[in-house]
């Protein structure tokens, strides 16, 4: 876990949650520019097909990313104006049996309606999320080895009011001796980490995988996974698989995604399809910039004891 009074920005805080309606948490997310963020097809895809038809997802569907504001809750809003899902990426009723479930390339790329609060260029702004890759003297795989040091960032449920789930809080589990080879060995496109005692039931559809600086490596410290599913398939115990982050499968598609160059899953009616940039709003129309920081529930809503 991460050590009392690290829980800023600056530390793991690219991370974000996907909620809906403001209030029941669906997936985690990455921040991965100033615009957009990563995180998981299938919850966004529940929440389209009921309200794909809305002129906007504003108070529908969103995300909570962090900054280093000196309040007590810095988490603020965002909502998409544009939503890529991968090409690879299988419906629920393009699966069959042996395969149940979409977790080929799970992945959607949001472009926001406006720039996430500080564009990286101030001291309370939001964080991005970069890759782990080698560095430019040397080549390895992202995948963490005996000697390396990786952290699982998500969130967990903490209270319920009336059966939904509030509030969330981030967590951070260090998975060094956790890593290991997938128990399906033909699945080359995921990073495996057992949860046997720490996440024995799964855990939110998108919980990121991070790798940290540890021991003799110069791999850049970062963002390597993002969580598909997490199951018992040939293992006794739960396992958890993370995409990879940095092959070209993914890397071509977060490139089309950023300049809308492949087909779109959903698009604010209010801004337009512009190609080679995010989404430019059409003349005429006010985006609202609001930068509104989040609230506590407990001061709103009664919380029930355990």
């Amino acid at each position: 876990m991460m050590e009392m009074g690290s829980d800023k920005a600056a530390n793991l805080g690219c991370y974000c949650c996907t909620v809906y309606k403001r209030t029941i948490l669906l997936a985690g997310c990455a921040v991965i520019t100033t615009r957009h963020i990563l995180t998981t097809a299938t919850p966004t895809e529940l929440i389209i097909r009921t309200y794909g038809h809305e002129q906007h997802l504003e108070n529908i569907l969103g995300a909570w990313y962090d900054v280093d504001a000196d309040i007590f809750n810095s988490s603020l809003y965002a909502t998409p104006s544009r939503i890529h899902y991968h090409p690879l990426y299988k419906y629920d009723y393009e699966m069959n049996a042996s395969h149940p479930i979409p977790c080929l390339y799970d992945l959607a790329v949001w472009a926001a309606t406006y720039r996430f609060y500080g564009a990286q260029f101030s001291y309370s702004a939001a964080v991005l999320c970069y890759r782990a890759v080698s560095g430019w003297y040397e080549y390895s795989s992202s995948i963490p080895r005996p000697d390396d040091l990786s952290m699982v960032v998500g969130f967990q449920f903490m209270k319920a009011l009336k059966r939904r789930p509030l509030p969330w809080y981030k967590y951070g589990v260090r998975t060094k001796s956790y890593v290991w080879p997938c128990p399906k060995s033909d699945w080359h496109w995921f990073h495996c980490v057992q949860g046997e005692y720490w996440g024995r039931f799964g855990f939110d559809s998108g919980g990121a995988l991070h790798l940290m600086l540890h021991g003799k490596d110069s791999r850049i410290d970062g963002f390597i996974g993002m969580c598909a599913f997490s199951l018992k398939l040939r293992s006794r115990q739960t396992t958890h698989y993370f995409t990879v982050i940095d092959t070209h499968p993914v890397l071509d598609f977060l490139y089309d995604a950023y300049l809308g160059l492949k087909p779109y899953r959903w698009l604010d009616w209010r801004f337009q399809d512009t190609k080679w940039a995010a989404p430019i709003a059409w003349w005429g129309e006010n985006i609202p910039e609001n930068y509104l920081f989040g609230w506590e529930y407990t001061e709103h809503y009664p919380m029930p004891y355990w």
